[in-house]
């Protein structure tokens, strides 16, 4: 497969990257892999493009094929834009930008669904939390001005092939944002009021068993659904899954006082990051 029809939507997490990877799906031109985020920018790059490629072994002709890689914005020293780049200088890339306050307890919010050991909060801001992804430790070390220095490399390293959306815009006019990343990607209009999945998913509260979401998350447990399910199959029952859990919200119960108290803290500690991203939010 050719790399100029490789593009990435490279976050931030927590910013309607779901509800993309999901209308992503729909299109006609767009492939998405069986897995949401193959992480290999992130976590398996040691093990090869061929690892990278075996994920978009059935590209149809003339697709464009969409990664997404958002753990870059997790954990600061993952270099995965320069990996990106390295991959191909001229990739298409697409970053939804949040408020760094709002991104942060959202992004707790929704951990604490599926890991009942998560500290307190402001434990989590200070890098006191380690996320297990594929098996792997990743540490959450975002700190202050982290977030406006990554979204700067990507500016940097890609002035003019990268999209970038507000997450605010996501939210209101997500058909007026699929269209823009119609254009950016070069696939031909698609997306109408109609045809565009635009119900609440993938709720930073949402509710399901953690033991079920631990075990989806298992490694062997994806290769195995991988072997036994077609693509379209999981892309289905994944965003099912998303709707289910997302409709029955609960996650923890700080209530609204608290949340305004959490959000506070969150604000002031990304405060200078909100400050030189102020053009983007």
């Amino acid at each position: 497969m050719d790399k100029s029809r490789m593009a990435f939507l490279v976050g931030m997490p927590r910013a309607a990257t779901t509800f993309l990877y999901h209308n992503f799906s729909r299109h006609p031109d767009i492939f998405i892999p069986f897995r949401r985020k193959t992480n290999y920018f992130s976590l398996h790059y040691e093990n090869g493009e061929d690892y990278f490629w075996n994920h978009f072994s059935d590209v149809p002709n003339e697709s464009i094929a969409i990664d997404t890689e958002t753990l870059a914005f997790v954990n600061r020293d993952l270099p995965s834009p320069q990996r990106i780049h390295a991959f191909n200088k001229d990739a298409k890339v697409i970053l939804c930008v949040r408020d760094p306050g709002d991104w942060a307890l959202s992004l707790y919010r929704q951990i604490s669904t599926f890991d009942g050991a998560i500290p307190t909060f402001e434990q989590f801001l200070y890098g006191k939390y380690t996320l297990v992804e594929d098996n792997q430790e990743l540490l959450f070390n975002m700190g202050p001005g982290d977030i406006a220095r990554r979204i700067e490399e990507y500016k940097t390293l890609f002035p003019d092939t990268l999209l970038i959306l507000k997450f605010s815009d996501v939210v209101k006019y997500p058909l007026e944002a699929l269209r823009k990343i119609e254009s950016h990607i070069g696939v031909k209009p698609f997306y109408n009021d109609v045809n565009i999945v635009n119900d609440k998913i993938n709720s930073s509260d949402r509710s399901h068993s953690k033991l079920i979401n631990k075990i989806l998350r298992n490694e062997f447990v994806i290769n195995i659904i991988k072997l036994l399910v077609p693509r379209a199959g999981v892309v289905y029952i994944r965003l099912a899954f998303d709707r289910i859990s997302a409709r029955f919200s609960g996650g923890r119960k700080e209530g609204d006082a608290g949340l305004g108290v959490l959000r506070d803290l969150a604000s002031e500690y990304y405060s200078d990051d909100s400050r030189i991203l102020k053009e983007y939010l």
